[in-house]
This record gives structure tokens, sequence and C-alpha cells, in this order.
């Protein structure tokens, strides 16, 4: 008797549906993009208990007929593609015919829809057609899910709490809100609106409904173009950062995607302007011919591989550096808004713009481009006027008060002096006057002895002193400061990564090396290293961070320090 026995309609979809649909928020996706796919221009998602209990999504699209709402539900029936050319050229964001049936095996749904002449729902447990009929509805496509994994207690069971389901929809719809901004979009949980965007195409409307009106504050919207590849990119200032990756949006051909190492290509782009452990805040626009995309490598199609990776990483990182680069990136400190302390007819009040703005207007209103600044200018006039706590560089110009950390800013001038040295490097050394013994560790000895061919051709040249020392004879010239320290900190790196390539290494060893010797906290300057450290910091082409993405330096605004002394309200 034969073992292998071909599975049933039911079961294959149940199998299916493990795939597909993990969680709420799975099903808020497929139902979704089945929508946008349908040329919805109107969206309403509408969840009772996070959507646990029921989801409902509503659309203005181009609706079903009495056959396709009957087809629409059976595995792998798709209106997308037709052959096997279809598949390498996909335009749309379903095509594999397994979203409907693999939620319909795990729930009850109901299926509404008008395609302009006849209106018709079907209801379904279980994938079971329960009923059908005529009813009365608008143009478009209304699907309600209910009793959602009510057939299989394991994976309901495995459900997160309420607010958790939530805010996973909630991330997923506001990265197709992101990707769809000529689509209107409304999110309702237990009859409360949780988003709500208006179709306009105004993108930085849009991210900033969803991240606060401060992270659209001065964004910088920047596109670029190399064979045949478009990226149109929306980029937070590097003071509005995250903690995680997921504030970072990747849209290709009008799909939201994730591609990790193209996301890092986002990340690399801002290296060195936000601080270590925190990431930024962008949204990236992708156009590309679609034979260059494979989208059937999942099957909730989420992520994709490119044939053209590495030319889109490289247009990314390059396009989001020249736009920093070009921008004057200082932050300026405002001061939050306090209770009234004094009546106001004692306050003497002067005309300004007001100080609160409600946060749709704020969102509405057009922001200013940045001023074009000249590269050689990338700081402003600094009018030096003391030191604080032997730390913080104080400075006065028409716009205000400024605070200058002397170390970061010393490092920053360092780092890109190691960077362009690290980058460049030559054979050419110096031998020091007093012969210096460096101490090292007996792992640190074994890899330098295989490795002291390499070390002499980086300009470090060592010779052995005894069973864990050696004399350091010659230092490479771009060497700043305390050699020593320096060649200690080289070794100690290099040996813990077990490289010596210099190409993979230059910019964690920059970092670490440009700390050594550079200007301490609590360390008075002269006039004259104050005048030479604003003028190297400004010749630097970043020099609004350290290399760790610390600020160089800040800004008290004059209006904010008039208003914390209750000049103006």
């Amino acid at each position: 008797m034969s073992k292998i026995i071909q599975l049933d309609e039911h079961l294959s979809n149940m199998i299916a549906a493990g795939e597909v649909v993990e969680r709420v928020s799975s099903v808020v996706k497929e139902l979704v993009e089945n929508s946008l796919d349908a040329k919805s221009t109107d969206i309403t998602i509408e969840l009772t208990d996070s959507g646990i209990r029921e989801i409902k999504v509503t659309d203005n699209g181009i609706g079903m007929d009495k056959t396709d709402i009957k087809l629409c539900y059976l595995r792998h029936a798709t209106s997308k593609i037709k052959n096997q050319y279809d598949l390498f050229r996909i335009s749309t964001l379903g095509f594999r015919g397994e979203a409907l049936p693999s939620i319909a095996s795990v729930s009850d749904m109901t299926i509404k829809s008008n395609n302009g002449e006849t209106s018709n729902y079907i209801h379904l447990r279980a994938s079971k057609l329960m009923d059908e009929g005529l009813i009365s509805l608008n143009r478009g496509t209304e699907i309600t899910v209910s009793n959602l994994f009510f057939n299989t207690p394991a994976r309901l069971k495995y459900l997160k709490s309420e607010n958790t389901e939530l805010a996973n929809v909630c991330e997923i719809v506001d990265k197709l809100a992101i990707s769809n901004p000529s689509v209107r979009f409304k999110l309702v949980n237990n009859k409360k609106v949780l988003l709500q965007t208006y179709g306009n195409n105004d993108m930085k409307a849009i991210i900033g409904n969803i991240y606060g009106a401060d992270s659209i504050k001065n964004m910088i919207e920047v596109d670029n173009e190399k064979n045949g590849i478009k990226i149109k990119c929306y980029l937070a200032q590097p003071i509005v950062n995250k903690s995680r990756k997921s504030a970072i949006t990747l849209v290709i051909n009008g799909r939201d995607v994730k591609n990790y190492s193209v996301i890092n290509s986002v990340i690399d782009g801002y290296n060195t302007y936000i601080p270590v452990g925190k990431y930024p805040l962008a949204v990236v626009f992708v156009k590309m011919d679609p034979m260059l995309i494979d989208v059937n490598v999942h099957p909730t199609k989420k992520e994709v591989r490119l044939s053209s990776e590495d030319l889109l990483k490289s247009l990314i990182t390059s396009t989001i550096k020249n736009a920093l680069f070009k921008s004057r990136l200082i932050p300026e400190l405002k001061m939050k808004e306090e209770k009234e302390v004094f009546p106001r007819s004692e306050i003497k009040v002067e005309e300004k713009t007001p100080t609160y703005i409600d946060k749709m207007e704020y969102i509405k209103q057009s922001f200013l481009e940045e001023e074009q600044i000249e590269l050689e200018k990338r700081l402003p006039y600094l009018e030096y006027i003391g030191q604080y706590a032997g730390t913080y560089l104080l400075f006065q110009n028409d716009s205000g008060l400024y605070l200058m950390d002397q170390h970061a800013a010393a490092e920053r001038v360092r780092y890109e002096k190691y960077i362009e040295a690290l980058s460049n490097p030559t054979n050419i050394s110096q031998p020091l006057m007093v012969t210096t013994i460096i101490d090292v560790t007996k792992k640190e000895k074994i890899f330098v002895d295989k490795n002291l061919e390499e070390f002499n051709k980086l300009g470090v040249v060592l010779e052995e002193a005894g069973p864990a020392s050696y004399y350091l004879r010659s230092v490479p010239v771009w060497i700043i400061g305390d050699a020593l320290s320096i060649v200690e900190e080289m070794i100690k790196f290099i040996v813990e990564i077990e490289s010596i390539d210099l190409k993979q290494i230059r910019d964690e060893l920059a970092k670490r090396i440009s700390c050594k010797g550079a200007i301490k906290a609590n360390k008075n300057l002269s006039i004259d290293e104050v005048n030479t450290l604003v003028k190297d910091l400004s010749k630097c082409k970043n020099p609004f961070t350290c290399p760790h993405g610390r600020p160089t330096i800040i800004n008290f605004s004059q209006y904010e320090i008039e208003k914390m002394f209750l000049r103006v309200i």
C-alpha cells in the first residue's frame, strides 16, 4: 500500500497559513496589499481588540463580480500573473494566490465586493462556504476576518498581548502608508483613530504624522540616478536618531521590503553622524527594472533579492553622504514649554512666531530648504568668549550662543586626518630619536611575529626585545601625538580582529587612535589653541559630530535664551 498521499485542499491551506499568516499584522498586511493591487485610493482598517477579535479592511478599488468573489479564496487563484514570464516582471504586491485562502482556512471571513455593476458577498468558515448572495455596497471591497486561529489553538495561544499585536499592526500600516503616499489610509482600533493620511503625496506630512513633527524639521530631500537605477531619499537630521533599524524604510518599485545589506548602506551613509548603537530615520524610494528583482523568495514577499545590489548600495551610501556633507547640522537646543509662573500682564510681550503649533498644522506647513553653504565654511562665524568647566568652549554670533566640546572636536579633526592616511597608506616612516619598548601579551606576540613584515609596510618597525616585548624603532609619518600609545592601540585592535587588511579595519582603527592624544576634558586652552581647533574643525568633511556620532557643537538660539528669561513668550 502506498505511503504517500496527496493532502486535501483544506489541510494544504492550513499549512500555507503557517507561513503567510503568523499574527494579526500578517492578515492586515495581506488584505491591505490586495486593496492596493485593486487600485484603491482610500483604505480603512478597523480593528476590534487589536484585531484579535475582528479585522475589517474596506477599500474603494475596482471590486469583484460574482465569479471572481467565488474564486478569490481558492488556493493559487490570482489575477496578477498569467504565465512564467510574468513571474519575472512582478509589478503588483501580491501574486501567489495564497493570502486569502490561507486566512480563510483559520478564521471566519466575510467578503463583500462591488465592481460597479453588481454587489455580492460570501461568508466562509475555515474555508467552507457558509452563505452567499447579493448585498448593497459602494464600489470596492470589504473583507472582515474574525475569530482568527479559532481552529488552530496552538497558533492562537502564541498570539501576543493586545498591545503587542496592535504595535505590530501599526508598524505594518505605517510602512504601507509611507510606501503609498497617494493613497488615503485610516487605521482605527476600538473606534479610536490611530493613523490618518490624506493621499496627497505629501511625503513629509506622512513621515511627520508617523514619527512626530520634530522628525521632519529641516528634513533633507535628495535624489540620484545611475545606470537606470533611480533613488529618492528623505533623510531626517542625525540628531533625530532611533534605537532600532525599523525607522529605515526601503521601498523598491512601490514595495516596502527588507534587504539587510541595502539597509546597512543607509546606515553607512550616516557613518559618524549618529551615535554608536543608534540608527537614522530615513525613507529611500528605489525604482529599477523589475527583471533585476526577485520577490519570489519568501511567502510574505517581504524579502527580495537584487541583481544589482552592490551598485544600489554604493549609490545610496554616496548620495546620503553627499547630502549630509552639504548640510549644516548643528543641533539647536530648545527648552521645554513651562507652565506660566507670572501673570501675563506683568511680562513684556514681543511679536514672535508662535511657539506652539497644532500637530497637524505643523506637519502640513512647508519647510524652508537648508541654505547653501560653501564647503570651505562648514561652520558659521564663531566669536570665542570663554571656556566652561574646562571642557566646553563658548562662542557667540548673531544667531545665539554655541557650546563646543573640545575633546569631541579634536577627536573629529584627528579622525579625518587618520582616515585619510589609512585610506592612502605609504611605507614612509620616521625613526624615533629615542627607542621605546612596547610590552605585549602572549597572544599579541604570536600574531605580531607572524605579521612583522605587514607591520613594516604600515611604517611600524618593530624589533624583538624579549619574550613579550618589542623595540619600537619607527612609526608612520602620519601619526600625531603620543606615538607609543597609538601604536599600542593599533596592535591591540589588529590582534583583536585578527586582520591587518587596512581596507577592512581603517574606519574603526581611525576612530580608536583618534581618541589617543586628542585634547582632553578639563584642559584649559589658550586662545591660539582654540583658534587652531576651530580652523581645523571647519575644514573637516563632517565638523558636527565626533567619530562616534556625539555632537561637537550645539546652539542656543537668541530667541530660546530670551524665552528662558521670560523676555518673550
